[in-house]
């Protein structure tokens, strides 16, 4: 495990590479990226290094050094840790980078550990072996080893599930507490495990699970003091220019119709209309993926998980940022795993690893991906 995580991160480095030799910063997006707010003598405006921050990462590491200002939809857990490990390395730029380097990679690794653990008690080490391949060519899943929350929820959502199936409540209730404070999705692992604690007729148990939701609830009072709205982590997401819905639901088919229009809107030879073609892809391969999820009879913990982390973004009225969201969602690639087609197996990475070197070198140049 320790050498597929290993080969997997330094291999992420030469698309990167590849990037700087091939591939010009895009014009007028350098915003998306550190540069701007550290020394320009500082080693992290080495173009195969600061690239790990782009983007949302821009947002994480700017809480972690300064603390919030209009960041509020970014939730506190990963960047507060990245703060605390930023400091006592030494409270400089570089500092508060290599604090979200390391505490991404490795909770990554520990979630990858704890994972193989999982599924080879439940399935087997070949199935196991074979999920986290899936996982790590999965095109997006770079994000893992960015200035990004992914591998922290994974680790926390994984660790939560672990515990669960091992009776230990206590510890269920911490992790899917400190998971709830990470990304507002981390509470969707609440209701899988309500109904089987209620179907085992558990009530105290079922009662000590509902603390999950105050980690939420304690950082709406953080919003209510500092910007005077108790749900502005939800509000500030309606600011973006994404087209994300955060006062109603918008059915499948009406944001599937918005796509349709996009199509018409941007030429082909446009970057954006590759990039609504990659969300709309992630869409139908979710679908399908969480169809799979159901026929292979996961646990109810897992499928419940599964459809509603993936629904919640969906429901928003625009499809952004789920090329991302989806690796989220580990049941699919244990799904995944338990196809016995061989050929399934040959083709999977085949369109995975070349789609996840030209993400990587678009992202690591200020293309938007996810």
């Amino acid at each position: 495990m320790f050498k597929a995580f290993v080969l997997w991160r330094i291999l992420l480095f030469v698309p990167v590479i590849a990037g700087v030799l091939f591939l010009p910063y895009r014009p007028n997006n350098s915003f998306t990226n550190i540069r701007q707010d550290i020394s320009q003598t500082s080693i992290l405006n080495n173009p195969v290094i600061y690239p790990w921050a782009n983007f949302d990462g821009v947002h994480y590491f700017s809480i972690a050094k300064s603390g919030y200002t209009y960041d509020g939809r970014f939730f506190p857990l990963y960047p507060g840790l990245v703060h605390l490990l930023g400091s006592l390395l030494g409270k400089t730029d570089e500092a508060f980078f290599i604090a979200g380097f390391l505490i991404a990679n490795l909770s990554f690794l520990a979630a990858l550990h704890l994972l193989f653990k999982i599924i080879s008690t439940e399935y087997s080490e070949k199935i196991a072996k074979k999920t986290i391949v899936y996982l790590l060519c999965f095109p997006t899943s770079f994000f893992f080893g960015a200035l990004y929350t992914e591998s922290l929820f994974l680790l926390l959502a994984i660790s939560s599930f672990y515990f669960f199936s091992r009776n230990k409540y206590l510890l269920a209730t911490l992790t899917g507490t400190f998971l709830s404070v990470t990304r507002v999705t981390g509470v969707l692992i609440l209701p899988g495990m309500l109904y089987q604690a209620f179907k085992d007729k558990n009530y105290l148990r079922a009662t000590l699970l509902l603390m999950m939701p105050a980690s939420i609830l304690i950082f709406g009072f953080l919003c209510l003091k500092i910007w005077g709205d108790f749900l502005y982590f939800i509000h500030a997401q309606g600011t973006l220019t994404n087209g994300r819905t955060v006062s109603s639901l918008v059915l499948p088919p009406v944001t599937l119709f918005r796509y349709l229009k996009i199509t018409g809107l941007f030429a082909v030879h446009q970057f954006e209309w590759w990039i609504a073609m990659l969300e709309l892809a992630s869409f139908i391969f979710g679908l399908w993926a969480l169809f799979i999820v159901f026929k292979k009879s996961l646990s109810v913990n897992y499928q419940s998980f599964a459809w509603l982390a993936f629904l919640l973004p969906v429901l928003s009225g625009t499809l952004s940022a789920l090329p991302r969201y989806v690796l989220i969602i580990f049941p699919i690639f244990i799904a995944l795993a338990l196809i016995k087609s061989k050929r399934f197996g040959m083709i999977y990475p085949l369109i995975s690893l070349p789609l996840l070197f030209i993400l990587v070198m678009l992202f690591s140049r200020g293309y938007y991906i996810s």
